[in-house]
């Protein structure tokens, strides 16, 4: 996925081979974070966090560790068309119900993930995934702000993919100034 074709052969890592004390101190750090969260009693992880925190630390060891693609890896990628951006976004709108992941968004784009967050960031100034939660809170708004006697603001929540209502609150009060409960009420009393 990060290199945008497949692979003809294993990895074979370089053990006593990093590319900087920089990675592998960010590498380490991904994996305390980790331990620290499954060691903390009070503390409960989603298993798609703990699935994207696997996949965080597995590209983390990619790039940190050397092994025989580490090169093709780190050289500055070709420079690509914004039209990679518009299908990235194309499909995120349309499947903003669904779980969205980096490898979905290099499918549907044809470029590694690595490029993808390159030339949104350029051409954006942020990630795909962050335009993604950006949609999915725009979705969330307009069916709190278009309720029903059955919206709640958890349901909504969960079908707009947010499993952490806390969160959700939060992205939700920073996007629009209210909170859902908020924006659930002023729809009801616009009843």
């Amino acid at each position: 996925m990060l290199l945008g074709a497949p692979i003809s052969r294993e990895i074979e890592f370089e053990l006593t081979g990093f590319t900087s004390g920089e990675m592998l101190s960010g590498l380490l750090g991904l994996i305390d974070t980790l331990v620290r969260q499954f060691d903390d009693r009070r503390s409960l992880l989603a298993p798609l966090a703990i699935r994207q925190i696997e996949r965080a630390i597995i590209v983390q060891i990619l790039l940190t560790v050397r092994h025989q693609f580490s090169d093709q890896l780190h050289r500055t990628p070709p420079e690509t068309s914004s039209g990679y951006i518009k299908r990235a976004e194309e499909f995120i709108e349309a499947n903003w119900n669904q779980l969205i992941t980096v490898g979905r968004l290099t499918e549907v784009t044809g470029v590694s993930a690595r490029t993808l967050f390159r030339i949104f960031g350029k051409h954006r100034g942020y990630s795909p995934m962050t335009f993604a939660r950006k949609i999915k809170l725009e979705r969330a708004h307009a069916l709190l702000d278009q309720a029903d006697d059955n919206t709640s603001v958890t349901g909504v929540a969960f079908t707009c993919g947010f499993s952490n209502l806390g969160r959700f609150a939060n992205d939700y009060w920073k996007m629009f100034g209210e909170l859902p409960s908020e924006t659930l009420r002023q729809s009801y009393q616009r009843q």
